[in-house]
C-alpha cells in the first residue's frame, strides 16, 4: 500500500467527486476481493486517517504504519463492514484505537519534548525532520495557541497526556467530533467521554501555563 508522503492538513473530505453511491460501489468490489478496488477507498482517505494517527502518536513513521496497519484490517475484515456508516468513520474507529493501543505499549518512546519547545527549539518535528502536527482548530485550552510557536507548545503538550485523555482532546477539540461519536469510536460511555476530556483540557492548561502568555 502506498501512502501520501505527508498528511495534508487541508484535506478534510473524500474527493470532491466521490459520491456514496461510488463508495457503496467500490465496497461491493472490495468484498468479492478485489484489491485494486480498495485502493481507491485508500486514495480517498488515507490523509485523514494518516492525520489523525499522526496527532495521537506525534510521530510521522509511527502515524505511517499505524495508518497502514488499520486500512489492511479493514480490507481484510471488510466482510464485516454492514454500511450502516460510512467506511471513513468504520476505518477511522480502526486507526484511532490501533493508535491508543500503541500508545499504552510502554516500548513507546517519545521523541518530543516539552520543554525543548517551551525553549524555542524545532520541537515542531520529529526525530526524522518530518513537521509534527498542530491544532487545527482553536478551542479551549487549544484556542490559546493563535502563533505558529504556540501551536507547537500545545502539540508537544498534548504527547504528555495520558493516552486516554489525549486521545479525547484531539478527537473533540482538533477533530471536532461530538460526543456520542467519540463514544461509539472508543467504546466507552458518554459521561466517560466528558470526564476525560475535562481531565485531559485541565493537564493541558496545566502543561501550557505561563508559556503562552496566560496567568
Amino acid at each position: 500500500m502506498r501512502l501520501a508522503s505527508q498528511p495534508d492538513r487541508h484535506s478534510q473530505s473524500a474527493p470532491s467527486e466521490w459520491t456514496l453511491a461510488d463508495e457503496a460501489a467500490v465496497l461491493a468490489r472490495c468484498r468479492a476481493g478485489d484489491a485494486t478496488a480498495f485502493g481507491g477507498l485508500v486514495r480517498a482517505y488515507q490523509d485523514r486517517i494518516l492525520n489523525v494517527c499522526w496527532r495521537l502518536c506525534g510521530r510521522y513513521e509511527e502515524a505511517e504504519d499505524l495508518t497502514q496497519e488499520a486500512f489492511v484490517r479493514a480490507f481484510q475484515q471488510i466482510h464485516r463492514f454492514e454500511g450502516k456508516s460510512q467506511f471513513y468513520t468504520w476505518v477511522y474507529r480502526i486507526a484511532v484505537n490501533l493508535a491508543l493501543s500503541a500508545q499504552r505499549r510502554p516500548s513507546i518512546l517519545r521523541h518530543s519534548s516539552f520543554d525543548t519547545a517551551a525553549a524555542g527549539q524545532d520541537g515542531n518535528r520529529d526525530g526524522d525532520g518530518h513537521r509534527r502536527p498542530v491544532a487545527s482548530s482553536e478551542r479551549a485550552p487549544i484556542d490559546a495557541a493563535a502563533a505558529n510557536e504556540s501551536r507547537e507548545l500545545v502539540a508537544a503538550a498534548l504527547e504528555q497526556l495520558e493516552p486516554d485523555h489525549r486521545a479525547v482532546v484531539v478527537l473533540r477539540d482538533l477533530d471536532g467530533l461530538d460526543y456520542d461519536e467519540i463514544a461509539e469510536i472508543l467504546d466507552v460511555p458518554r459521561g466517560t467521554v466528558k470526564s476525560r476530556l475535562h481531565r485531559g483540557r485541565a493537564a493541558l492548561r496545566d502543561l501550557l501555563v505561563g508559556k503562552l502568555g496566560e496567568d
